[in-house]
């Protein structure tokens, strides 16, 4: 008896959960009216970061069940996603856009770089850091938004194929975007102008992207004053049901409030989620309410892309049963999407072309590097390659552009945001190498760099290490013409380097300090995002003193002047840990007693690295070699150290020619905390020979190395070990960079 009262109960359950069920249907159906004898439908899409990619799993479904629908808002995400399924774009399209999507390289502020001109990279390779701190004539000055939004606009402008209607309502699905007023807090609601724009501004979260001035006001992310915009779709088409999307952050616990960092977010998420439930109070019982179970996935969380969109799916599905009440035929729906697709927009030719003023970059090289003419049909994807190459010369905080219609034309209207807190830039590092239970090298870095010092495209810049190994340097690195490959760069160096030196290969026997004065002058040419070649005449004083050791080793005191001729290519994605690409350098040095020189002599070395990254595993080789004619003992090749050697000590090996090659394997990880984690093996073989040495193939040295490595904002860390022949290891640590090459 008990068993069967349960299943009485458990059935009575089943049929009023049923008859409601029914009677929801009902209650939607019997709405009907506007719209063809159907329900009006509205769709309310919530921001929530990188949880509102979930949005697009709900539109999936909403497309497999055919629901119309008559009118959108969305907020942050959900004004992305939104805005540009108003536009008409497939689901399907969107959706591989979204997982195809590289979305940490969208939040970097760099564009790739293998694509920058050579000029801004080479600075990678001779600061030891990561940090550079905007500067406007010697003054500190810090931009509105960690993370610039150049590529975030570009990727946005692709998705609205960069439609300009005059109003939202004239879309293919009429649609509004909300932001918020930075200065008073209230919702600001995008109804015309720019959509991308717009859209950009409804995510503008405060303190991470720049606010957006939009009608004289600053406009940050919407989901500070409406995050889940019932009331504005509501005012939009008077829905007869709307669909809410919900995927704002439930608030965290008292255990992940530990921190002030989680005491923060959680004042946000209480004045958000404090809006979005004054908004579910609109709703009524013929409304659908979609709620996808994110778990532990976070509104940052955009790595994990691929994630959000069947959770979407799964929200969606489990309101199958009222979706289908709003279902259409497929002749109905394929009707409904043909009369949606005849206010498709599509951007024809541009008539003209329009250029913002600019107070120090000359407005030329904007006209130059653009190369969208007047008169011909747009070519976004061109325009958004010429775009990247500008924006990472470091000029501009972003390049927008906008397509206009006026007066029946065509407008191509760009607007290039110079740096608001620049254009010059102070680099701040520290170096430290240390062999464990040997040597340690410390140095504080810094450096300032002048852009735009005149019309020209003149570049300024100074370098200042206080140490082990002090310097200055300063260089005038002034093109031609402001878009010549063509420069001239004169420059001063002081330089001091310490030099250890050994006896067979083992035993220490003193350390020099080696200071060169240099001044010279380079003719240069210029190989845009591959690299430079540069040659010219250097008038150098040369002390080579001994700081340790017997008091009979000698010292030397030169008038060292010659010809020094440079080619380098750099195509590699990071100076410091190179995932892909390749990089190499070939350099001549011929002294000269015709230039004031004590004596003849020449120099020659070249060396080249390829890496190749496949799913995070990186292979690497390396090949290094010079020879030398006559060489002074302090122009000596040296060899030994951390990647140089590694089983043997610092410039352990010294000649006049030497060969080096290695190939190494590496495991990356990404990691909060650093811009990659590494951990790595490499096998080494190599040697430097004195004048007269036998040189064969016994000769040569081997070692191996193990090291872990970080790509921190103060520059690469790395601590490793390497072993060499006969028993030999050495263990290093190095904060900063090891190449000390420019400074010769």
């Amino acid at each position: 008896m008990p068993l069967l009262r349960g299943v009485l109960s458990w059935l009575a359950v089943c049929g009023v959960l049923v008859s409601m069920q029914a009677s929801a249907q009902a209650s939607v159906q019997a709405k009907a009216q506007k719209k063809n004898g159907r329900p009006t439908v509205g769709l309310v899409l919530g921001g929530g970061g990188a949880r509102g990619l979930a949005h697009v799993g709900v539109l999936k479904v909403l497309e497999q069940q055919r629901v119309p629908i008559d009118c959108i808002a969305g907020t942050s995400m959900g004004a992305l996603v939104g805005g540009v399924f108003a536009t008409g774009m497939p689901v399907a399209e969107m959706e591989r856009r979204v997982r195809e999507a590289d979305w940490d390289e969208f939040f970097s502020n760099r564009i790739k770089r293998q694509e920058e001109v050579f000029v801004r990279k080479e600075d990678d390779r001779v600061n030891t850091s990561n940090l550079r701190i905007p500067a406007r004539n010697g003054r500190i000055g810090l931009p509105r938004g960690a993370v610039r939004t150049q590529k975030i606009e570009l990727f946005i402008r692709e998705l609205t194929q960069s439609l300009y209607p005059e109003n939202f309502s004239a879309l293919p699905i009429p649609f509004r975007a909300i932001g918020t007023d930075l200065e008073n807090g209230r919702v600001v609601e995008f109804d015309r102008g720019d959509l991308a724009l717009a859209m950009r501004a409804s995510m503008s979260v405060p303190g991470l992207f720049d606010p957006v001035e939009y009608k004289g006001r600053l406009v940050v992310d919407g989901g500070l004053a409406r995050n889940l915009p019932v009331d504005n779709v509501l005012a939009l088409c008077n829905p007869d049901v709307l669909i809410v999307v919900n995927v704002g952050t439930p608030p965290l616990n008292r255990e992940e409030m530990s921190s002030a960092l989680g005491v923060t977010q959680q004042m946000v998420d209480v004045g958000i989620n404090n809006n979005i439930a004054q908004q579910l109070s609109r709703l009524t019982s013929n409304d659908i309410l979609i709620e996808p179970k994110l778990g532990d996935l976070t509104s940052g969380d955009f790595s994990r892309n691929a994630e959000f969109i069947p959770l979407g799916e799964q929200a969606a599905f489990a309101q199958t049963a009222r979706l289908q009440a709003l279902s259409l035929s497929p002749q109905e729906y394929a009707e409904y999407k043909a009369e949606r697709g005849k206010r498709q927009v599509r951007a024809g030719k541009v008539d003209a072309i329009r250029v913002a003023p600019l107070r120090v970059v000359n407005p030329q090289l904007v006209n130059r590097m653009i190369s969208q003419r007047a008169g011909e049909p747009f070519d976004q994807p061109q325009l958004h390659r010429d775009i990247l190459q500008l924006y990472g010369r470091g000029d501009f905080d972003r390049i927008d552009y906008t397509l206009q219609n006026e007066s029946g034309k065509q407008v191509l209207a760009l607007s290039p945001y110079e740096k608001a807190a620049g254009p010059d830039e102070i680099h701040l590092g520290l170096r430290v190498q240390s062999e464990l239970g040997s040597s340690t090298q410390f140095d504080l870095s810094a450096a300032y760099y002048k852009t735009w010092a005149n019309r020209w495209g003149a570049i300024w810049k100074t370098h200042f290490d206080l140490g082990s190994n002090p310097l200055l340097a300063t260089e005038w690195y002034q093109p031609l013409d402001f878009d010549s490959p063509w420069f001239v760069a004169p420059y001063y160096l002081y330089s001091r380097v310490s030099h250890d030196v050994y006896f067979q290969s083992r035993e220490q026997v003193a350390q020099y300090l080696y200071t060169t004065r240099a001044a010279g002058l380079s003719l240069g040419y210029s190989l845009g995002e591959w690299g430079e070649l540069r040659t010219g005449p250097v008038w150098s004083k040369v002390h080579y003193q001994r700081h340790v050791g017997d008091p009979q080793l000698p010292e030397q005191n030169d008038d060292n002047s010659g010809w020094r001729a440079r080619l380098v290519f750099d195509k590699v994605d990071n100076a410091k840990f190179p995932n892909n690409g390749v990089y190499g350098t070939v350099n001549g040095y011929w002294a000269r007693k015709g230039l004031h020189g004590d004596s003849n002599y020449q120099k020659y070395s070249a060396d080249w690295l390829g890496a190749y990254n496949v799913g995070g595993n990186v292979l690497s080789v390396a090949l290094r070699g010079g020879n030398g004619k006559n060489l002074p003992y302090y122009e000596y090749f040296r060899l030994g150290g951390l990647f140089n050697l590694t089983g043997y000590h610092q410039d352990e090996f010294a000649g006049d020619v030497w060969l080096y090659g290695r190939v190494g394997y590496a495991r990356r990880w990404n990691t909060p905390y650093a811009n990659g984690l590494y951990g790595g093996i490499m096998v080494e073989a190599g040697n430097a020979w004195l004048p007269g040495e036998a040189r064969s193939n016994a000769s040569v040295k081997s070692s191996a190395a193990l090291y872990v490595g970080a790509d921190t904002g103060i520059g690469p860390l790395y601590f490793g070990y390497g072993r060499g022949e006969a028993g030999r290891n050495a263990l290093y640590l190095l904060i900063g960079s090891s190449d000390l090459s420019f400074r010769r």
